[in-house]
């Protein structure tokens, strides 16, 4: 059996820095339920094609963009939910990292194989609130949610929570919910959930967006963006462990030689 060598750290110099951040941690989830599958056109989002599910895929990698063009280090993880929810991408600060799995579940092939064609919308803000609680970032302060999603479901118990107890824990630890509802060519109201969803998501501090064009998305995107200056403390770790004390022994040893032939023998004062 192959034993792995244990490190000696006595030598290790170990130091922090609490760093701070402009930037947020944002959980950003994306249904991919069947209904996502009717028509939303667009011209200016570089949606592979015009169902909705493509175009809110392409309104969160917009989102995250203008993120990446600002001043900010957002922790952001991405989540896909139908009737079930699923992490993509745990919290992270690598923005490419991010945005390469927002071009992988958009592939029309990799969503064609999303077999959880229902839709819950709670599922996939109690997944959010879990990551938060998994990485420990519940009474910390700068967090919130995104939710793109087309608002038909109105399944308001999930797994026998209630929604009251989902919303009560966001306002709890501070995770406003910002939805943006993308039904083409719909007005509020006429989606018959908007009146559900709208009250329930301006409970936890968030906004309610209903988007019925491409323009509608842009300026509800541009607006999170600007309501989310927020700040990140982070402690750094270093540990520092010297490489060259043999090598400065070494010299040590031949300057004290040196000094020492030269004071006690004369014929080591000049040059031949």
């Amino acid at each position: 059996a192959y034993e792995i060598p244990k490190r000696d750290w006595s030598s290790d110099v170990c130091s922090s820095d609490l760093v701070t951040y402009p930037g947020r941690r944002i959980a950003i989830a994306v249904d991919g339920s069947g209904s996502m599958v009717l028509p939303f056109q667009t011209t200016k989002l570089a949606s592979h094609d015009t169902p909705a599910f493509f175009t809110a895929i392409a309104s969160a990698e917009h989102f995250i963009k203008q993120r990446m063009d600002g001043p900010y280090h957002d922790l952001i993880a991405l989540i896909q939910f139908g009737n079930q929810a699923y992490v993509v991408t745990p919290f992270t600060t690598d923005y490419e990292n991010v945005l390469l799995s927002t071009r992988l579940v958009s592939d029309p092939r990799e969503w064609g194989q999303f077999n959880d064609f229902g839709t819950t919308i709670l599922e996939g803000v109690d997944k959010g609130m879990e990551l938060f609680h998994t990485f420990d970032f519940l009474n910390a302060s700068g967090n919130l949610m995104i939710v793109f999603t087309d608002g038909r479901d109105g399944e308001l118990r999930k797994a026998g929570r209630s929604l009251e107890a989902i919303v009560a824990e966001s306002r709890r630890y501070r995770i406003p919910v910002y939805m943006i509802r993308t039904a083409y060519n719909k007005r509020f109201g006429q989606v018959d959930e908007d009146t559900i969803w709208r009250p329930i998501i301006e409970r936890t501090g968030g906004r309610f967006y209903a988007a019925g064009n491409e323009d509608d998305i842009l300026k509800a995107t541009a607006e999170i963006d600007r309501l989310s200056p927020g700040k990140i403390d982070t402690r750094h770790y270093s540990v520092a462990r010297p490489r060259y004390a043999g090598f400065l022994l070494v010299a040590v040893v031949c300057w004290l030689g040196a000094a020492l032939l030269k004071l006690g023998f004369s014929t080591f004062r000049t040059f031949p």
